[in-house]
C-alpha cells in the first residue's frame, strides 16, 4: 500500500525559503517474510537497476532488501566457516553492485553477495559506534578508487580514518574538532561522541549536544563549521559534572534535546539532521517508553549548509532508536514506535522534499 500526502512547511529564516515536502506511505506484509517492524541498521542501496534498502535483520542474521510494498530479496550470510562473521553487524555499507563493507565492532568485512569474504580490515583503534541510544551503530565511508573511512576514538580525540584496501594501509588520519562549547572542563555523558557521516569527497560531523555541523574536505584537509541552531533546542545543551554517574547520565540523554548526524539526499541536493526534542521526566512513571514519547524533527539544510526549514513530525509514530536511513530521493522513518498502534508488518514513510 502506497499514499502520498503533500504537506508545507514554512520558517522564518535567513534564506527566506520554504519546504514542501510530501510523505509517501508503505507497507511491506509480514506473511510469508522473516522482516522486522523497524531496522536500526539499515541503508540505500542500487543492485541490478534496483533502488532500494539494504537493512540487516538481527534475528536471522541476514540482510533484507526491499523497496516499495516488498521484499526483493535477501543476501544470506555465511554462519560458519572461513566466510562466517562472529558476533553482530552494527554498520553496513554498499561496496559496488556486486560487493558489501560490513562492520561487526572488530573488523571490516567485504564481501560479496554471495557471503564471501574478499578482503577484512581490523582497525588499530576503537571505531565509534555508541552515537544511538541502546541501537549502536557505526557508519564508514567507501570512496570508489578503494579507500575505506571510518571514525575512531584515540585517547580523547576523535579522529577519521583513511583506509588504502588495496595497499593494506592507513594512507591518512584528520583530527575531528569540537564545537566552541567544548572545553575540556565540560562533560554532557552519553552523547559525548561525534556523529560522522560520509558524501562524495566529504565527511560531515556534527555532537549530539550542539548545533554545530562541520564538513571536512577529504581531499584538501580543510574544515567548514556551520552554525545551524534550532527553534526546538539550545545552541548548546547544559554541561553534567564529571563525578556524576552513569543514572544520571542516562537521565541527562533523556531529557534532553539529540541532535543526530546529517544525512545526504542527493536528488534534491540537500541534507537532513534529524534530532529528538527534549522532554520533562519529572512525572514519567515508565522509563522504558520515554525516548518513544519524545518527539522528532527533520531539519532541511541546502547545499551551501544554510537551515532552510524544520518539519515536525508526527508523535508517537516513528522509532526514534535510529529508525530511519536517507534515499537519494527522500528520507524514510520506521513507523515503529511503543506507544502506537502495535502491528508486524513492516511500515514506512518516506518524506520526500519537493
Amino acid at each position: 500500500i502506497c499514499l502520498g500526502i503533500l504537506l508545507c512547511s514554512c520558517r522564518d529564516n535567513n534564506t527566506g525559503e520554504r519546504v514542501l515536502f510530501q510523505t509517501d506511505s508503505y507497507t511491506v506484509s509480514s506473511e510469508d517474510n522473516f522482516i522486522l517492524p523497524s531496522y536500526n541498521l539499515s541503508v540505500s542501496v542500487l543492485q541490478g537497476g534496483h533502488q532500494g534498502v539494504m537493512a540487516y535483520n538481527y534475528k536471522t542474521g541476514d540482510i533484507d532488501l526491499f523497496s516499495d510494498d516488498s521484499i526483493w530479496g535477501t543476501i544470506s550470510l555465511q554462519k560458519d566457516g572461513p566466510n562466517a562473521i562472529p558476533g553482530e553487524l552494527v554498520s553496513l555499507l554498499p561496496g559496488s553492485s556486486d560487493s558489501i563493507w560490513e562492520f561487526n565492532r572488530e573488523s571490516f568485512y567485504l564481501i560479496d553477495k554471495a557471503g564471501n569474504v574478499m578482503a577484512k580490515h581490523s582497525p588499530e583503534y576503537p571505531v565509534i559506534c555508541e552515537c544511538n541510544y541502546a541501537m549502536n551503530t557505526a557508519v564508514a565511508g567507501w570512496n570508489p578508487n578503494g579507500i575505506l573511512s571510518y571514525p575512531v576514538k584515540d585517547g580523547n580525540t576523535y579522529k577519521l580514518i583513511s583506509y588504502d584496501v588495496k595497499t593494506d594501509q592507513v594512507v591518512r588520519t584528520y583530527e575531528l574538532l569540537y564545537p566552541e562549547s567544548r572545553t575540556e572542563d565540560k562533560f554532557y555523558g552519553y552523547l559525548e561522541l561525534p556523529n560522522v557521516s560520509f558524501q562524495k569527497d566529504k565527511a560531515i560531523y556534527n555532537f549530539s549536544y550542539d548545533c554545530t555541523v562541520f564538513v571536512l574536505n577529504l581531499q584538501s584537509g580543510e574544515t567548514e563549521k556551520h552554525t545551524l541552531p534550532s527553534k526546538f533546542a539550545p545552541q548548546a545543551l547544559p554541561t553534567l559534572e564529571r563525578s556524576s554517574d552513569p543514572t544520571t547520565w542516562l537521565h541527562y540523554g533523556w531529557e534532553n534535546p539529540h541532535y543526530y548526524m546529517v544525512y545526504y539526499l542527493s536528488d534534491p541536493d540537500i541534507y537532513i539532521r534529524p534530532m529528538l526534542k527534549g522532554i520533562d521526566i519529572s512525572n514519567r512513571q515508565n522509563s522504558d517508553t520515554i525516548i518513544d514519547e519524545k518527539q522528532l524533527v527533520l531539519a532541511v539544510i541546502d547545499s551551501d549548509f544554510k537551515l532552510l526549514d524544520e518539519i515536525e513530525l508526527p508523535k508517537e509514530t516513528y522509532c526514534n532508536f535510529h529508525g530511519w536511513c536517507s534515499l537519494p530521493d527522500g528520507f524514510l522513518l520506521y513507523k515503529d514506535n511503543a506507544l502506537g498502534k502495535p502491528h508486524d508488518d513492516l511500515m514506512y514513510d518516506v518524506i520526500r522534499i519537493r
